[in-house]
């Protein structure tokens, strides 16, 4: 069985905005747990923003000791036959090419927006990879979206023909799922990352020591909805409308 796990990074009003995480067989997520657990100790559970802080839990670790547990962290992520999902928007970009339009209108947000497009992915993943098995999703709580992400869900549950490889769908605490920690350290990676790029154009490896870990080892499949891609999305969606109209009125 195939479970994917997603988290978000960047607040409404920052730069970025991205939902990432790993898809992987539920076998291979229950010895990756184990070994998760292992490394953190009494430190668990994992959250991206406080270790990176030396916040919390974290607030005995010395200079540098952070980095490291986040970098193990990463290494053991790495071992295992698990798919990185991941899909993020720019601001600006968001401002300029999706406010206002079809794509603002069905997704109200970023978060949303990006939440449908990493559904979208692991769907196609699943039929080109996987013989098209049905995939359990679960994203980490996200109070301030919680009530339209749950609509969403719905959206997807009634679109089994386009979408036959979504299952499941739900709602998960992160100190209670450890994958959701794992899609933690991820989605936090994949944020810092993309300002790390735009920071430091031409670059072509990752900037950051996570990153280069996961990316040597793993399958990473990520979209970057810069303009040109929020463009192309709002025309799809505006030609579908259209189509179903002229339907509807039976031309």
């Amino acid at each position: 069985m195939l479970a994917a796990y997603f988290d978000e990074s960047g607040e409404p009003n920052a730069e970025v905005t991205c939902v990432a995480g790993f898809v992987g067989d539920t076998i291979e997520w229950a010895r990756a747990e184990r070994d998760w657990l292992a490394r953190l100790g009494k430190l668990a559970p994992f959250h991206s923003t406080d270790c990176g802080a030396r916040d919390k839990q974290f607030s005995a670790l010395k200079i540098g000791e952070n980095g490291k547990l986040s970098q193990d962290l990463a290494t053991i992520l790495s071992k295992y036959p698990l798919t990185a999902v991941g899909c993020a928007v720019h601001r600006d970009d968001w401002r300029y090419a999706a406010a206002n339009t079809v794509i603002e209108r069905q997704y109200r947000t970023k978060y949303h927006f990006c939440m449908a497009m990493v559904l979208m992915q692991v769907n196609d993943l699943s039929e080109k990879h996987w013989r098209g098995e049905p995939i359990a999703f679960e994203f980490a709580e996200q109070l301030q979206y919680q009530d339209y992400a749950i609509a969403m869900q719905e959206v997807f549950r009634d679109s089994r023909d386009e979408f036959p490889c979504i299952g499941h769908m739900g709602i998960g605490r992160p100190e209670c799922v450890v994958p959701l920690q794992a899609a933690d350290l991820f989605s936090n990676e994949y944020y810092k990352e993309l300002i790390y790029q735009r920071e430091h154009p031409g670059e072509t490896k990752p900037g950051r020591v996570e990153m280069q870990i996961l990316c040597e080892e793993l399958p990473v499949v990520g979209v970057y909805a810069g303009v040109e891609y929020l463009h192309e999305i709002a025309n799809g969606m505006e030609a579908l409308k259209s189509s179903s109209s002229d339907q509807a009125a039976g031309r």
